[in-house]
């Protein structure tokens, strides 16, 4: 018993094909596979070109939380077959200044919330916020202020310039109008003055780092504590990539309950940035790995809050936000990556082809209709006029009218005729026989 499928198909194959004879049939049928493997070659090579196998990446410091986040990437791309290039900074300025220029091959970075400015570049994209980056204000021991204001007169560490730690602290005390004119600002980088905060030879120092960062450990197990920021709310209203996070009690040391009550802080967030022409394979990629290592929870953030869409500097990107709402892309959740990416591009590339092919594939059978009608409707016109003629003339040659039947009986049965114009073939046919009967000598008797 025929499926319905095979049904159709011999409908469309009947209507479409049956005027062709094998060798013509053949014939269509090279034509078209060469036509398709033509088109789908520059279509695959120029319409969707592969996913390179090679992403830079541009961090931080060596020892910092965005070079320890690329490795885990790194780790996780090589099972897909992309080799991600870890190229170290000096943080988000000198990242923004290498995803901006082309020419640096870097097209995904981490950037701090915040670093843009007003005006950030137009060829960058934001795929999501990854973790938060708690601002650490460690204040020495016996210094007891719960807002920055209460830094005026004091000596503070503020950050290399050009830093994040810089771009936030030069925020967060501009805001509480603490300047170089009423306290001691020094530009250092955390890792020089934690040490001599220890010493006493410092009032405060700001730090933008992961919990478990080195130097934020460091400072923690020499018995300091970040500032528990009174007006966490205000400054996170005034300055909107900075948002309010709490360092629980205890979450230090459970033992000893350091701290002794939940301390507030505030926070930026690392956001995760590519080149707008990143390819979208990788750019989906990128958000699959984003989501395994930064989807569990953390000191200051739950389960799967990250990566969001907190605190973006930059437009999100059309893959983030697909990804976002539907999750990874269906092909990848159950095919390698690289075999995903080969079924989407031949579907993207292929399947419209097929379509444009589809017409071309049925001209040579309409071709051949037209001119079986052709042939039928001039053999029909020549008949009539041969009867008309026939009719008006004074004196009939049986044997010539017989013979012209004849040829046109011939003609005729040479057209290859299809379904569709059975009916004019027939009629035509029934005419000849109608004249053959009235011509043919009468019996004998």
């Amino acid at each position: 018993m025929r499926t319905k499928a095979g049904r159709v198909w011999q409908r469309v194959s009947k209507s479409d094909f049956d005027a062709l004879t094998d060798r013509e049939l053949y014939a269509v049928m090279a034509i078209a596979a060469v036509l398709l493997v033509v088109l789908a070659v520059l279509a695959f090579r120029y319409i969707e070109p592969p996913p390179p196998h090679t992403l830079r990446i541009s961090t931080g410091a060596a020892s910092g939380a965005y070079d320890a986040y690329a490795r885990r990437y790194a780790a996780l791309l090589k099972k897909d077959g992309i080799a991600l290039e870890i190229v170290p900074s000096q943080g988000s300025a000198q990242n923004l200044e290498r995803i901006a220029d082309a020419s640096s091959g870097v097209a995904t970075t981490f950037v701090q919330s915040g670093s843009a400015g007003d005006a950030p570049p137009d060829d960058i994209e934001a795929l999501a916020s990854v973790a938060y980056e708690p601002v650490w204000l460690f204040l020495r021991s016996g210094l007891a202020a719960t807002r920055p204001a209460q830094l005026a007169g004091q000596r503070v560490a503020i950050g290399a310039r050009g830093s994040g730690v810089r771009q936030v602290a030069d925020a967060i005390l501009g805001i509480a109008g603490v300047t170089s004119g009423n306290a001691r600002l020094e530009e250092a980088n955390p890792a020089e003055s934690v040490p001599r905060l220890v010493d006493g030879q410092l009032d405060a120092v700001f730090v933008v780092a992961a919990f478990d960062a080195p130097i934020v450990q460091q400072a923690l197990r020499a018995g300091l504590l970040p500032m528990d920021f009174e007006q966490a709310d205000a400054y996170a209203r005034r300055l909107p990539w900075l948002k309010r996070v709490t360092l629980p009690k205890g979450v230090v040391d459970l033992a000893a309950g350091r701290p002794d009550h939940d301390i507030a802080l505030l926070a930026a967030t690392t956001d995760l940035v590519v080149r707008a022409d990143l390819h979208k394979a990788l750019a989906f990629l990128l958000m699959d790995v984003a989501t395994n290592v930064h989807g569990s929870p953390g000191v200051f953030n739950g389960i799967k809050e990250f990566p969001s869409i907190k605190s973006l500097d930059f437009p999100q990107s059309e893959e983030s936000k697909r990804y976002l709402a539907t999750g990874r892309p269906l092909l990848q959740r159950y095919l390698p990556f690289w075999l995903a990416n080969l079924v989407q591009r031949l579907t993207v590339s292929v399947l419209p082809l097929l379509r444009l092919l589809w017409p071309l594939l049925r001209a040579p059978s309409k071709f051949l209709k037209w001119r079986a009608q052709s042939r039928i409707a001039r053999i029909y016109d020549e008949l009539k006029e041969f009867e008309q003629a026939t009719s008006a003339a004074a004196v009939v040659q049986r044997e010539r009218v017989l013979a012209r039947l004849a040829d046109f009986d011939r003609r005729l049965e040479a057209v290859q005729v299809v379904s569709t114009h059975l009916v004019d073939f027939y009629n035509c046919k029934a005419h000849i026989d109608m004249l053959r009967t009235r011509y043919a000598p009468a019996p004998p008797g």
